[in-house]
């Protein structure tokens, strides 16, 4: 004899109850304090004569069978506080959204990651004089943005918290990294702007915003992208190249994928060049290949001021091209 699942003892169960305790209604029975069942008393008197009591609707049974209780038993446990057999659970609709495999995320990070440093050898050590290396420093950014706009526009980022932890990780790695960054800047720069670290930390709160909604929160998120903007490394174009490929992660299609061309394209102002997009190929292709690779989770928040360090000591010691 086959076993029933617990969920379904239950309904069977409760749907008995109700049907008894409906029929003792019927014939004027009630529970009492003291558990016994004792005759439902009418109220005597001229009120129950000036108000008499409503009539009784005769008992029907349920419309629902039993197979449907148990399909809305399991599409929503909680309402008896158990946990929906596996058996009973019906298939959810996959919220919409681009997927790609985390080997292939963690090869976008690591080629993030090189064109990252190769850019900052030509620029602080070689004074830009490689052509070649300064376009390939120009996919960093839109890889970096790509990476991370991904992670947050999962289902269910918001709810664990990552928006807030990504922001805290980028802020406490831009601040160790300020100080060696304002050194490497060519003299009267001083610490601005504030280094890439501090715009994926804005990009993160302007998504983290206008993901939650509500009447001040866009309010909120427009007024850190117009003011906040200026003080970043890459300004407002490098804040549109991350939002692009946010929304884009999150309803992929023709506006959103739209947006994000334009807001690779935008680097132009600051590059000089359109070697962003080429980002958007190397994405493309990272998603169709198959790719395995474990991810270092901190390993890029360290990385960050550990190399900026060393480019500094390098300078210092007379390695690279004088300023």
């Amino acid at each position: 004899m086959r076993s029933r699942p617990a969920a379904c003892w239950t309904v069977s169960i409760s749907a008995a109850w109700t049907r008894l305790a409906r029929r003792q209604r019927m014939r004027g029975w009630r529970r009492s304090t003291t558990w016994a069942r004792r005759p439902m008393m009418r109220r005597s008197g001229n009120a129950s004569r000036e108000h008499p009591p409503a009539p009784r609707r005769p008992w029907r049974p349920c419309r629902w069978s039993l197979s449907a209780r148990r399909r809305s038993m399991a599409s929503s446990p909680d309402r008896c506080g158990m946990a929906a057999h596996p058996g009973l659970e019906a298939a959810a609709p996959a919220p919409p959204g681009l997927r790609i495999a985390d080997g292939a995320l963690e090869i976008l990070k690591w080629l993030a990651l090189a064109a990252m440093t190769l850019d900052h050898v030509n620029s602080y050590l070689w004074q830009q004089r490689d052509p070649a290396l300064y376009a390939i420093g120009r996919l960093a950014l839109p890889l970096f943005a790509f990476v991370l706009a991904y992670h947050l526009a999962q289902p269910g980022a918001l709810a664990h918290g990552l928006p807030r932890r990504a922001m805290s990780r980028l802020a406490a790695a831009g601040l160790c990294a300020a100080p060696v960054y304002a050194a490497l800047l060519p003299p009267g720069h001083g610490w601005w702007p504030l280094n890439i670290m501090f715009t994926l930390a804005v990009a993160t709160a302007i998504a983290w915003l206008t993901g939650q909604g509500g009447r001040w929160r866009p309010t909120a998120a427009l007024a850190l992208f117009a003011f906040g903007g200026p003080l970043l490394e890459f300004c407002w174009f490098g804040l549109a190249c991350f939002l692009g490929g946010w929304w884009f992660c999150r309803r992929p299609g023709v506006p959103s994928l739209l947006a994000w061309l334009a807001g690779c394209a935008s680097l132009y102002a600051i590059n000089g060049n359109h070697w962003a997009l080429a980002a958007v190929v190397l994405i493309a292709a990272s998603a169709i290949l198959p790719f395995r690779l474990p991810r270092a989770r901190y390993f890029f928040y360290v990385y960050y001021p550990l190399h900026l360090a060393v480019l500094l000591a390098l300078r210092v010691a007379g390695l690279g091209s004088p300023v």
